[in-house]
This record gives C-alpha cells, structure tokens and sequence, in this order.
C-alpha cells in the first residue's frame, strides 16, 4: 500500500477517537446520520490490514476506548488472546509495563488474562518466573519495597489466583510487600478517574512513588485536585504544605521526577507551583543539579528546559540578583 495513503488512513482513525473522546457518539451519529447508536455497528474496523488495526492500538492513549466501542478490538487486542503478543512476548509494551498489566489482572481476578500471559507472553520465557513492582519506597531495613501478585492474592484471600500462580511456578519473594489499596492500583494501571483517597500517609507516597516511575500525568493532575479539595485528604493535610519537614510536594520529590526524567509529571508539578523551584540546599539549587548531571548526559536537556521555562534558576544567578536588589535598594535609600 501507498505510504501515504497508509499514513493518511491511520491520521483519520486516530482523529476519529479524539473526536468521540470530546463529544457523545450518540450525538456525533445523530447529528451526522440522524440514526439510533443502536443501529451504528463497528464492522468497518474488521476491513482494515492488521497491520493498521494493531498500529492504531499502539499510538493510542485510551486503549480501553477501543475495547468498548469494537468487537474486534475487544476480543482480539485484549490479554485473554494469546494472538496479542509478539515473538518477543510483549504485545508491543516494554517488560516494566507488561509487568504492571499483570498486576492489574491479578487485582481485577481476571483469570483468563492472568494464565494467558503466564502461558504466552515474556513471563514465560522468564527462567525464575520473577514477577514484581519494585514500588518507589524504602524499608525500615532500607531495602526496596515491592509489589507482587502474592501481595495482591493475600489482599484479596484469592485462593484460585495463589493455585495459578504455583501451577506456573511464580516466584514468591521474601520481601517487604507493598499493601495494593486502591489509590495504589489505580496509579499503577495509570486509571486517574479511580484516583481517591485511602490509607495514610505511607499510600500516598507509594502512589506519588509509582505516578513518577510510570510518568503519569493525569494521575499527578489528579492527585493533585484532590489535595487542593480541603475536605478530601482531612487529617493529613500537612502532608501537603509547603513545610519541607512534612510536604510531599518539596524539593525531594521535584528531584525524584528530574532524575527519572519523567516530564510530563514535572510540567504538572511546575504548573500547579506546589514545589519551590529554587531552593537552594548545598549550595546548590536543583537547576544547577541538572547542569552537572547533562555535562554526563545530554538526555536532561528537554527537563532542564522545562526548568528554565517556569522560572529556575542556578545559585549563582539567585545570587546576583539578591546583589542587585540590595543595590537598588541601597540607591533608592540615600537618593530619598
């Protein structure tokens, strides 16, 4: 096929979705076809190549937009259908990412899902069958705290999941678990509409640990309104002041998102100015961390952009410009 045509028709496909996304399909087909959604079928999606139905799939950011609206999505780009998944078992999705939708099936009890990716994808081609989140949190004992599909069965007393799970032979590690609660869960499968308040101050900072690691930002947005709503977080209030002893959002958490690179997290953080861009803490502010760090690695260009575009600064220009204010200052004193 003309490569332009192909690029033509994926344009259009795409632009499709986002179109339905902003408006209801029951009024963009009655306002086009005057006809009852009832009557709209999705049959068309079968006539297009494969190659174009799973590339759409992959450019998309609401896959499960596409489970809903098509039966073929739903029945062949789904991870009951061994058919999903590449010669390297990853059904498009880099091994961290699969893990997480593992995960997200053991939570949900989806069996079919659970066995077909322990049968089919890079699970099985692990050879210690190890399946974890390393969740972004440290132990009293400063080891990595984890979040494993033994967590989640003995959360969920889900006997028929544990008898899976040793049927394939899953590691069952000896380590500090991670509690899946469902601020928990619902960060980990990025779902931001399922983002509400549960647990103490440790969740909340699991959940801002793996919205960083997976760079979600609609999930940061999100957690984000809620802390702005006075009457959703309550007693834990404190946690997210601007006091450096007891916020979350502080200057800890702005290095966390730098250091990982995960700019789309960082442009809501700076958006939303709940973190000082400028402190300076060994002489040092956070700009000037990132310039010694891109003399190593020129891939922090694009976060000490972001930076710079919300107003950071280096310690040595915060300091020229206090000299210059102290000046003026002093001028305007003896000139009146």
């Amino acid at each position: 096929m003309n490569k332009t045509v192909l690029t033509n028709r994926i344009t259009l496909i795409i632009l499709f979705f986002c179109f339905q996304q902003v408006y209801s399909m029951h009024m963009f087909l009655g306002w086009m076809y005057q006809k009852s959604v009832k009557e709209v079928k999705f049959d068309q999606f079968n006539e297009l190549l494969p190659e174009i139905k799973m590339q759409v799939f992959r450019l998309s950011d609401n896959k499960r937009n596409f489970q809903l609206t098509s039966k073929y999505w739903n029945e062949k780009v789904s991870i009951k259908s061994p058919d999903i998944f590449d010669e390297n078992g990853y059904c498009g999705s880099d091994s961290s990412h699969m893990c997480r939708i593992f995960l997200n099936a053991v939570y949900k009890k989806n069996y079919n899902g659970v066995e077909n990716i322990l049968k089919n994808s890079y699970i099985k081609m692990s050879q210690n069958k190890l399946i974890c989140y390393s969740v972004v949190d440290i132990d009293y004992k400063d080891k990595m705290v984890i979040l494993d599909p033994y967590s989640i069965v003995n959360h969920n007393f889900d006997i028929d999941m544990l008898k899976l799970l040793q049927e394939y032979n899953v590691v069952n590690l000896s380590a500090t678990k991670c509690e899946p609660t469902p601020l928990i869960m619902a960060c980990l499968g990025g779902n931001s509409d399922a983002i509400e308040y549960s647990g103490d101050e440790i969740n909340v900072k699991r959940a801002l640990g793996i919205i960083v690691d997976c760079d979600y930002e609609k999930c940061m947005q999100q957690l984000l309104n809620k802390v702005h709503d006075p009457n959703v977080f309550g007693a834990i209030a404190d946690l997210f002041t601007h006091d450096e002893n007891k916020s979350l959002f502080c200057l800890t958490l702005l290095q966390k998102v730098c250091k990982k690179k995960s700019c789309k997290v960082l442009k809501v953080l700076l958006s939303d100015g709940q973190c000082k861009v400028n402190e300076i803490l060994n002489n040092m502010t956070l700009l000037d961390e990132l310039l010694e760090l891109e003399k190593k690695d020129n891939s922090f260009a694009p976060v000490i952009g972001l930076l710079k575009e919300h107003g950071a600064r280096t310690s040595e220009q915060i300091a020229k410009d206090r000299q210059l204010e102290t000046s003026f200052f002093y001028a305007h004193f003896f000139l009146t």
